[in-house]
């Protein structure tokens, strides 16, 4: 709300004819109002005035950068890269403008040329983190796995960094992709740890959680994010509430024997609209189940798999 009320005072001062600003001033005005815009995510506003304040300042440096920033946030990466490719002729050796070319280059798949930049700044810059961290997601991405997390290791002496969240969860990410589930867990809840508040490390927990047997964990993260599903909508039907009440009903069923709870919550993937027939038929015919006949029972009462 305070940058509504920003872009609002902005467009008063700009509107006004009690005072005549020097062009510096116009730009600064508009640098501002692309500022707010930024923060409201809305990247065209942004843009547009991000280019009013180049046109009144034309050696306004941080305005063009901001303009190539709004044009990578609205994925016009072309664009943006005009941009940086002009800031970086007039100074060619800014790792900050290198390694946003880096990134543009990779979102327009031209992985060489985003390899060369990022291996140049480090080779100026060996503790710059956010060319290092760009660097390893782009190894992540591109399945260069082992490679990807060594380079998120080097990163772990910068202890104090206020990304140190995002670090593990993304190291985190590559040891589930490798399948090593424990450092998934490992990495995953430091980034938890540092970061209690980010739902999505708790939703991505639930993977290793579930692949690695710890069940008791996955069970009260499966928790936290059912509840944080109903404090944003009361509504019972929710799909990732049923997903979850679902996958603890298999897990309390097929793998800690405990009827109880396995029927309880099969009830309540049911009326939080769970509808996977595939799923619902496979325990259904299981006949190991303990009690298989009331789940069959509480199946067939639902009526979800009647042709």
């Amino acid at each position: 709300m305070r940058f509504r009320i920003l872009i609002l005072a902005i467009a008063c001062v700009l509107s006004s004819c009690v005072f005549a600003p020097s062009r510096k001033e116009f730009a600064n005005v508009y640098f501002n109002l692309g500022n707010a815009y930024m923060r409201l995510g809305e990247a065209d506003n942004a843009a547009r005035a991000f280019l009013k304040a180049a046109e009144y300042d034309k050696k306004f440096g941080a305005a063009n950068f901001n303009l190539a920033k709004s044009y990578m946030m609205a994925e016009r990466y072309g664009e943006a890269l005009d941009v940086l490719d002009g800031l970086a002729e007039q100074d060619p050796d800014n790792a900050t403008i290198l390694s946003a070319q880096a990134y543009c280059y990779y979102k327009l798949e031209n992985r060489d040329k985003a390899f060369e930049l990022y291996n140049q700044i480090l080779e100026r810059e060996p503790d710059n983190y956010m060319a290092r961290f760009n660097y390893a997601s782009i190894l992540a991405e591109e399945g260069y796995l082992p490679e990807a997390m060594e380079t998120y290791q080097q990163l772990e002496v910068f202890s104090d960094s206020a990304t140190d969240a995002q670090l593990y969860f993304e190291m985190a990410k590559v040891s589930y992709s490798s399948e090593n589930y424990d450092k998934a867990v490992q990495y995953g809840e430091k980034a938890l740890s540092l970061d209690s508040e980010n739902i999505e490390i708790s939703r991505f927990l639930l993977r290793p959680y579930e692949q690695g047997e710890y069940y008791a964990k996955f069970f009260e993260t499966a928790d936290v994010v059912i509840n944080y599903n109903l404090s944003k909508d009361s509504n019972v039907k929710n799909s990732e509430n049923a997903e979850l009440y679902f996958k603890k009903c298999d897990i309390y069923l097929n793998h800690t024997g405990n009827f109880a709870q396995g029927a309880a919550q099969l009830k309540k993937a049911i009326a939080a609209g769970f509808e996977d027939k595939d799923k619902l038929k496979v325990l259904y015919d299981n006949k190991e189940l303990l009690n298989s006949e009331e789940i069959r029972a509480i199946i067939d009462k639902a009526g979800l798999l009647k042709k």
